[in-house]
């Protein structure tokens, strides 16, 4: 079990809706499996999901500014 200390913050803004067509959550961009293993997974693994999710944040308002 991972310490409470070693561990970084959940970047839910409590908005949990997944978007149909790509599965991420449209509050905070993870996964509905990112968001599941959040909490017992490695820091080294809450860093990639969150570079992961600034990737997909940052493409998703290049594409709604493309529109």
């Amino acid at each position: 079990m991972i310490d409470q200390d070693e561990r970084l913050v959940s970047p839910c803004i409590s908005v949990c809706e997944l978007e149909p067509q790509s599965g991420f959550c449209l509050g905070c961009w993870r996964t509905r499996d990112e968001i599941a293993v959040w909490r017992d997974c490695a820091i080294s693994e809450q860093r990639a999901i969150l570079a992961r999710m600034h990737v997909r944040r940052k493409a998703a308002k290049a594409a709604a500014m493309a529109d």
